[in-house]
């Protein structure tokens, strides 16, 4: 759980499960009806302020949620703990789990000391259990390795906490065992010597403390090995994950720089140094046509739930916060690599219960359902963001290693252009110096059409307007460009015109502009050079945060990131220039033809045409279906079959107590319907004895029937044994009037008898097996 309100919990849980023990021996046995209604009320106001404080955020509206989860999460909440990732906070109803745990835990085991001190050592199996709890749905890995005393300890938590629960266990015993022996010496007044008590005494705590020694040594030396990889519930249940319902907003790049985009606010971010950089949307996956979050070959990956925060992320802590204006959407804007998300006002429930993070770019999704039934963030939202600033990549650091590299086949422009640029780039800083080469000839483009004119002609501002000018002073020349990033874009519309040019760039000269564009063409070309020369990458969609904090639509900006040997991401810098000019100095080219990348896996076969139906002819007419039956033995037969497999599922699980019922008036049926008067009289006394052995009464051993009939004390038991004995021993053979006059006296007594003892109790002695096992 890793929050302070895990120990509010565990406190509350812990004095109400004393307290509901402590009445328990003041309630009466046979009123514990009464007291189930009053432990589920104490449960329904105990839980709420204690395992869901979420509900008490914005009172009263998320009453109802509190209520509504505290009956649902003794039962639901077990499965969303063992697959969200750790920790998890007090988010939701995940606490409600160790709640029950430490409740239950408490009352039964203070139940077992104070009314059958005789059965005390379960209450410490008990205390073992909770800690089976914090095993079962905790980590799959131990915690690490540490020094202790000059040597290397593993899974020191794990020992700690086993090491305490022993040693607590011991000594709890041995004082309930010494306040036991000083009652017993109390009452029999024969204590010994005192020299030969502490004598006693200290040999008893030596042994003690030698075995509990002895344990503790051989587990801290042999266990740990066992249990490097363990398996816990986590291990096994499959976790939920969502898809985005965008796969790639890079695709919506241009949307942000159309006149009406351009000024539109998005968010404003507090805290934040000026220029630093807003990651909206992280993009691994490239599948020819564009970049997207997931990969669409393994539907198996997605976005996992964050309940409370991600540990384990290297980097110094800073946190900013984030308030939404005029930004409508899935994707929640971070800084560097997020690890907390908190928010403020009155949905702050809702859009933290709906929170999910890849695991592998620690990309964020926000699906909350909004009013409208859209989904995502909404004007006036608030957050604040716990984030790790990674730390800074070496310029000579190499490739992490591409299991899939491009080939000149899918790209021959991209390879062409590598070849005359010179050798392959092995570096993070040679990669970037080829991104930097390929930057010198480009000229900045954000759309088709000049958004000067035509409809745009009214517009008063665009994303021309502010553009530095050109060379000599002229103003910025609008150049076409397309927009998306498919391998035809980027090979027709960056590598191929680079190939023809006939123009010598630097940066210092501004007349040898051959490719148009914007950074969502440039980012995904520098990602292509990076995976072309072994480096994993991956787009950014993202901002600029500027001075004031107010991120706006024309400050969208998206760059690449590749992976280094050590692990850590590296930025790719390719920003379009605006300081060119477009020079017309390019070879005629001919078509090329690209290999767009297919999942065969994903290839159907599909049948030929019907070439009468191409020909105009009329198909054939599908066959008909059989129409659904009408009769009344068809409307009824699945209710009916679906009545007699429930019917048989009941009377598979209700099986004990049908033979145990059937057994028994087998047995009353047999004694009463004998032809023998005498045997009938033995078989009634035997039935009356076997009601009350039912009963938890004294089986009957040495005793004679009267006796018997003394120790259990009903009122007629006594004329029961007599009438019996008479039966069994006199002369004179009793008639059947007195057999029947027996069985009369027998029911009577056996209801006298049940009438002293709770409903549950006369359930329990209907269903006990103990009469029908044989005395031995």
């Amino acid at each position: 759980y890793a929050s302070s309100q895990y120990l509010v919990v565990v406190a509350v849980a812990v004095l109400l499960g004393c307290g509901a023990a402590y009445a328990g021996t003041r309630w009466p046995p046979q009123r514990w009806w009464a007291a189930v209604p009053a432990a589920v009320a104490v449960y329904l106001v105990s839980v709420i302020p204690a395992a869901i404080p979420s509900s008490l955020w914005d009172l009263p509206h998320n009453l109802a949620y509190g209520l509504r989860q505290a009956i649902v999460a003794p039962v639901a909440a077990w499965k969303p703990l063992a697959t969200v990732g750790l920790p998890v906070g007090s988010f939701e109803a995940m606490l409600v789990p160790a709640y029950l745990v430490f409740l239950v835990t408490s009352a039964v085991g203070y139940t077992l000391v104070w009314r059958h001190p005789a059965r005390v050592p379960l209450a410490s199996l008990l205390t073992g259990g909770a800690l089976t709890f914090g095993l079962v749905m905790g980590r799959s890995a131990p915690s690490e390795s540490a020094i202790v005393l000059g040597r290397q300890l593993a899974q020191p938590r794990e020992v700690l906490v086993g090491v305490g629960w022993i040693v607590l266990t011991v000594l709890w015993l041995s004082w309930r065992a010494l306040l036991a022996r000083r009652r017993v010496a109390a009452v029999s007044g024969d204590g010994g010597s005192s020299r030969a008590r502490r004598t006693a005494t200290i040999t008893r705590a030596a042994s003690g403390v030698a075995m509990v020694v002895v344990a503790v040594v051989a587990t801290m030396a042999v266990a740990p090995g066992w249990s490097q990889d363990r398996t816990v519930a986590r291990s096994v249940i499959v976790p939920v994950t969502v898809r985005p319902p965008q796969d790639s907003p890079l695709s919506s790049f241009r949307a942000s720089f159309t006149p009406a985009g351009l000024d539109r606010e998005l968010f404003t971010v507090s805290g934040a140094a000026a220029g630093t950089m807003v990651r909206i949307a992280t993009l691994p996956h490239y599948d020819g046509e564009s970049f997207t979050a997931l990969d669409p070959g393994q539907p198996g990956g997605g976005f996992r739930q964050l309940a409370y925060r991600i540990d384990g992320v290297a980097g110094q802590r800073s946190q900013v916060t984030v308030r939404i204006a005029d930004y409508h959407d899935v994707w929640l804007p971070t800084v560097g690599q997020a690890t907390q998300v908190s928010f403020a006002g009155s949905d702050a429930r809702v859009l933290t219960s709906a929170i999910f993070v890849d695991p592998k770019t620690t990309g964020v999704l926000s699906l909350a359902v909004r009013p409208g039934g859209s989904q995502g963030l909404h004007d006036g939202d608030s957050y604040a963001l716990t984030y790790a600033t990674p730390q800074a990549v070496s310029p000579t650091d190499g490739p992490a290693g591409l299991a899939d590299p491009p080939t000149a086949e899918v790209y021959p422009q991209l390879f062409a252009w590598l070849k005359a640029a010179g050798p392959v780039a092995g570096t993070v800083a040679e990669v970037q110096a080829l991104v930097d080469r390929m930057m010198q000839q480009s000229y900045l483009g954000h759309s088709l059409v000049d958004p000067s004119a035509g409809e745009s002609a009214g517009s008063t501002t665009t994303w021309l307007t502010g553009l530095p000018a050109g060379p000599g002073g002229q103003p910025y020349e609008f150049r076409p460009s397309y927009a998306g990033h498919s391998i035809r874009v980027i090979e027709d519309q960056v590598f191929a015109p680079m190939n023809e040019s006939t123009v010598q760039c630097s940066d210092t000269v501004t007349q040898c502009a051959a490719t148009v564009g914007d950074q969502e063409q440039y980012a995904v070309a520098a990602a292509l050079i990076a995976e072309a020369s072994g480096f994993p990458a991956r787009i950014v969609l993202g901002a600029a945060v500027p001075a004031d904090g107010v991120v706006r639509g024309r400050m969208v900006t998206a760059w690449a990131e590749i992976e280094t040997e050590s692990g850590t991401w590296a930025a790719l810098t390719a920003e379009p220039r605006v300081d060119n000019s477009f020079v017309e100095d390019t070879k005629v080219s001919e078509p090329q033809t690209y290999q767009t990348p297919v999942d065969r896996q994903d290839a159907e076969q599909l049948a030929p045409p019907d070439q009468k139906a191409q020909d105009g002819a009329t198909p054939p007419p599908a066959a008909a279906q059989d129409p659904p039956s009408t009769s009344l033995a068809g409307r009824w037969w699945p209710a009916i079959r679906t009545g007699l497999g429930g019917l048989g599922l009941l009377l598979l699980l209700g099986s004990p107590i049908v033979v145990t019922l059937a057994a028994k008036a087998r047995r009353r049926q047999r004694r009463r319907s004998s032809s023998d008067p005498e045997r009938m009289i033995a078989g009634g006394w035997q039935e009356y004895v076997d009601r009350a052995v039912d009963l938890r009464m004294a089986r009957p051993a040495h005793h004679t029937r009267s006796e018997l009939a003394a120790l259990y004390g009903g009122s007629r038991s006594e004329e029961l044994a007599a009438r019996a004995d008479r039966a069994v021993f006199a002369d004179h053979e009793p008639q059947q009037a007195d057999s029947e006059r027996y069985w009369q006296l027998v029911e009577a007594e056996v209801a006298e008898m049940q009438g002293s003892h709770t409903t549950m109790e006369r359930w329990r002695a209907r269903l006990s097996w103990t009469s029908l096992r044989s005395p031995r």
